[in-house]
């Protein structure tokens, strides 16, 4: 009887051995990794890593959760779909004043030549990219200032 048991104990460590090295094989070939190279907007990424960092996760881990869902599923892990095109405050506005022209309630431009019409859209093209420019710095010093 005493035999039997410790023939048991003696299958049962022998098992474990076994799966400790099949495990331990299996680490050593997990080991060999591929580099990805991604070009991807540096606010995204930090926004990312930010995030990833709070729920105890790498970008580089991440990026391989993403990967092995791919797999697993053979398909991208969550519906990508076009948004319905929503106009913007800008097009909205351009929109309302065609219709205020071709109701008569405002009088349209007038050009009297195409230099004139082109300066006219410079001079409108100048102006915003002077707002977003003044735009961009203020969110950039806003962005320095909370690191």
């Amino acid at each position: 009887m005493v035999f039997i048991y410790l023939l048991t104990f003696i299958l049962y460590v022998f098992t474990l051995l076994v799966q400790m090295l099949y495990n331990q094989i299996e680490v050593i070939t997990m080991a060999k990794v591929d580099t990805v190279t991604m070009r991807v907007d540096p606010k995204l990424k930090h926004q990312a890593e930010a995030l990833c960092k709070d729920m105890g996760l790498t970008l580089s881990t991440a990026y391989t959760i993403f990967l092995k869902a791919i797999v697993n599923t053979r398909s991208i892990p969550f519906p990508i779909q076009a948004s319905d095109p929503q106009p913007t405050k800008k097009t909205l506005a351009a929109l309302r004043e065609a219709d205020d022209i071709a109701s008569g309630k405002m009088p349209a431009k007038i050009y009297h030549s195409a230099a004139e019409l082109i300066q006219e859209a410079k001079d409108e093209t100048n102006a915003e990219d002077c707002t977003n420019v003044t735009v961009q710095k203020g969110l950039e010093e806003i962005h320095s200032a909370a690191s």
